[in-house]
């Protein structure tokens, strides 16, 4: 028996939305002020998400608790649901010695943050 599968879409009930993409910052300190400026400019947009496809810092930097907990701070701060995929400065470069020396798992639970869905906002972390 064969089965034959035949979907029709219909685009003009397409639902349309605009987002923010971001990534590779701050890598810095000196980048830090610029950042929360641009989150903040972020904020002011009608966006139905914000999406950070990783490295909020540099692959050198340390991956101390610290900076996972400020990170999360700025980015529980956004206006739009928040998403946030780990790039290899946050997550797999921390077990080299200028950079911890340990594998930062719980650093990225640090930035894990959900409320409820009702006029809040989420951090979803993306493995």
């Amino acid at each position: 028996m064969t089965s034959v599968f035949f979907f029709l879409f219909n685009t003009t009930f397409a639902a349309s939305f605009t987002f923010a993409a971001l990534g590779d910052a701050p890598y810095y300190d000196h980048e830090e002020q610029t950042f929360v400026e641009m989150l903040a400019a972020i904020d002011r947009e009608p966006l139905a998400f914000s999406v950070h496809v990783g490295d909020f810092k540099s692959g050198h930097s340390d991956c101390s608790n610290a900076l996972y907990q400020q990170r999360r701070e700025w980015f529980g701060r956004s206006a739009h649901p928040f998403v946030f995929v780990p790039g290899d400065n946050d997550w797999t470069d921390c077990w080299r010695t200028f950079a911890g020396g340990a594998m930062i798992i719980s650093g990225i639970g640090l930035i894990v943050l959900r409320k409820s869905r009702r006029g809040s906002r989420d951090i979803v972390v993306a493995p």
